[in-house]
C-alpha cells in the first residue's frame, strides 16, 4: 500500500519534469535559458561577428577570444510562423523578447545561449484599465516552477519563442567588394 501510495505521490512530478524543449532548458538552479549549437564549416567568427553587428536589435557588443556576448532586445515573436494562432497563444509568447546573448565559437561550430529571458507582458491598471502599461517579465515565471516546463509551453510557445530567438542569427558573410567600377 505505501508503494502505491509512493508512485502516487511521485508520478505526477516526474511527469512534469521535462527540462528541455525546442532548445529551451532548464538549469540546476531553476533558470530557464535558450541554446543551440550550430555545427557548419562555412561559418568563421568574422561572420559571426558581422551577423552580431549588422542587427539593430543587438547592443552593448563585446568581442573576447572566440567569444562575444551582447544584449538582445525587441525580439518579436510570430505565432503565425511558426504555426500557431494569436489568439490561443499566451502573453509571455506574444511580447518582445529581451535576453543576453552568448556566442562561443570552435572550428565549424559555435554555441548560441541565451540567459536571463524575459518578455514583454501586458500589466493592468485596476483602477483605470487605459492606463495599462507593458512590463519585461522573466519567463520562468510563466514556463515552469524550477522544477521543469510546463506541458503548454513545451507543445506551443517554447516553438514559438525558439523561432524568433533562432530567426536573429541569419548569417551575414563577409564580401569583398569590387570598387573598380
Amino acid at each position: 500500500m505505501k508503494t502505491i501510495l509512493l508512485i502516487l505521490f511521485v508520478l505526477p512530478v516526474a511527469v512534469f519534469a521535462q527540462l528541455e524543449a525546442n532548445n529551451f532548458k532548464v538549469t540546476e538552479e531553476g533558470r530557464v535559458i535558450w541554446q543551440k549549437v550550430f555545427e557548419n564549416s562555412d561559418v568563421s567568427f568574422d561572420d559571426l561577428i558581422n551577423t552580431v553587428n549588422a542587427n539593430r536589435k543587438f547592443s552593448d557588443i563585446q568581442v573576447s577570444d572566440n567569444k562575444i556576448t551582447f544584449l538582445g532586445t525587441g525580439i518579436e515573436t510570430d505565432p503565425k510562423a511558426s504555426g500557431f494562432s494569436r489568439g490561443s497563444t499566451s502573453f509571455y509568447a506574444l511580447g518582445k523578447i529581451e535576453c543576453f546573448f552568448t556566442i562561443d565559437y570552435k572550428d565549424n561550430r559555435y554555441r548560441i545561449t541565451a540567459i536571463n529571458i524575459t518578455s514583454e507582458v501586458p500589466v493592468l491598471n485596476i483602477l483605470n484599465a487605459s492606463q495599462s502599461k507593458y512590463e519585461q517579465t522573466p519567463i520562468e515565471s510563466s514556463v515552469g516552477n524550477g522544477k521543469g516546463l510546463k506541458k503548454g509551453f513545451i507543445k506551443k510557445e517554447s516553438k514559438i519563442m525558439n523561432d524568433a530567438l533562432e530567426a536573429q542569427f541569419q548569417i551575414m558573410k563577409a564580401t569583398i567588394t569590387d570598387d573598380n567600377w
